[in-house]
């Protein structure tokens, strides 16, 4: 984890925030795994530090959604954005 917040240290609020949010947005079930993780980025056309978000649907598909910022940094707008590009 390269980002802390002080006051939850292993980030896990802003990790089950994103997950409701996700839940909510794209009409998941509760029950949908979803793990949400942050990077290193080494390539030239990236950020140096990505939030990748990994949603393993019910029929074995995975879809992968990546936020080119740090995982404390993410909120709601961000995945709406992602949400909206990916429809």
């Amino acid at each position: 984890m390269l980002f802390k917040n002080p006051n939850d240290a292993d980030n896990k609020a802003i990790r089950q925030a994103i997950k409701q949010w996700l839940v909510a947005l794209k009409g998941l079930s509760a029950d949908t795994t979803i793990s949400v993780v942050e990077l290193n980025c080494c390539g030239d056309q990236c950020p140096h530090i990505e939030t990748v978000i990994s949603i393993f649907h019910e029929n074995l598909a995975t879809e992968i959604l990546k936020v080119s910022k740090p995982l404390t940094f993410v909120r709601k707008h961000d995945l709406i954005a992602l949400c909206s590009v990916a429809k």
